[in-house]
Formats: structure tokens, C-alpha cells, sequence
């Protein structure tokens, strides 16, 4: 099973791309804070269709985000032949906080596809 579910803050504006087929897919980082405010991971993150348009229209830089999705891992050789990998969540869904709630609550409104509200977060809250 390869499911992943995070929150984290968006650390700059999505990064847009258009298929020449017409599908819309954006790029982002989000900023996941660990056991304390030194502790942050760093997770490329991308997402298609619907939700790339949810994100373009909806978030901007510092959005606190609930992310389901999965792992995926892409491969390539850059010019000196070497080979190199990144890996990056496929967003399935994603859901942009506003309000305060439980974490157990925020996790079950990821699941179901509900938005969340998150209250109370101030600057120094967040890693960045």
C-alpha cells in the first residue's frame, strides 16, 4: 500500500505547468515541522487536474495544507550519464486548513475530503 498523509505549510506559491493536452499540474514544497521548531522536512509535492486548479486558485505561500496522497519516485539520467531519483507525493487530495481542530479531526477530514479549519497559528509558528 503506498498512501501518505501530511500537513504542512506551502512554501511558495505552486508552480503551474499545462500539458499541451490541456491538463494542469502544479508543483509545490510544502514545510512539515517535526518534534520541535529546528526540526522541518522539506516535501516536493505535485498534483493534477481538479486539484491543481483547487491549489492555483485557493492557496498562496504559508498555506497550511492536508495532503493525501502517494509516493512516487522519478528517474532520470542527467548529461554526464549519471543516474539520479527525487521523490515527491502525488497529491490526491488536498485540503487547505483555516480554522482550529483536533489533529485527529484534521486527519479525518483529509479522508473523507472535507475542508479543515485551523485557528491560531501565529508567525512564530511557522518554519520559515
Amino acid at each position: 500500500m503506498n498512501t501518505v498523509c501530511i500537513s504542512g505549510r506551502l512554501a511558495r506559491d505552486v508552480d503551474v505547468n499545462v500539458t499541451p493536452n490541456g491538463k494542469m499540474c502544479v508543483r509545490f514544497s510544502i514545510a512539515v515541522q517535526g518534534r520541535n521548531k529546528d526540526d522541518v522536512q522539506w516535501i516536493d509535492c505535485e498534483a493534477w487536474n481538479q486539484t491543481a486548479e483547487y491549489l492555483q486558485k485557493y492557496s498562496q505561500k504559508g498555506s497550511l495544507l492536508l495532503i493525501e496522497g502517494s509516493l512516487k519516485v522519478d528517474k532520470w539520467e542527467d548529461r554526464n550519464g549519471n543516474k539520479r531519483s527525487t521523490v515527491r507525493v502525488l497529491s490526491n487530495r488536498v485540503s487547505i486548513a483555516t480554522g482550529y481542530r483536533t489533529e485527529a479531526q484534521a486527519i479525518d477530514n483529509v479522508q473523507s475530503g472535507e475542508s479543515v479549519s485551523v485557528e491560531g497559528i501565529s508567525d512564530e509558528d511557522l518554519p520559515f
